[in-house]
């Protein structure tokens, strides 16, 4: 009777050690999932940021560029105006 105890017992003991590496590697695949998911939306959000900033860039130097021209502009109509001036003093 002993014999078939320590049998039993003995079975018992190889089938909590086969589950136990199987539970252990279920565990660290959800552990791996949940770490996946994360870095996937952090990479969406790191995404989004750049995009965002890139836009905001983007309209900067297209704002500084209109500036640039509307200078631009003003220096050559101040221009032409002095030599509109001097073409009607000379035909006057």
């Amino acid at each position: 009777m002993l014999d078939t105890e320590k049998e039993l017992l003995k079975e018992k003991i190889r089938e909590a050690l086969i589950q136990q590496p199987q539970e252990q590697k279920e565990i660290l695949e959800k552990c791996l999932k949940e770490e996946r998911q994360r870095n996937k939306e952090a990479l969406v959000s790191a995404a989004k940021l750049e995009k965002e900033e890139m836009k905001e860039a983007a309209l900067k130097a297209i704002e500084e560029e209109r500036k640039h021209l509307g200078k631009a502009h003003t220096e050559e109509r101040e221009l032409w105006k002095t030599e509109h001036t001097k073409d009607q003093e000379k035909v006057s």
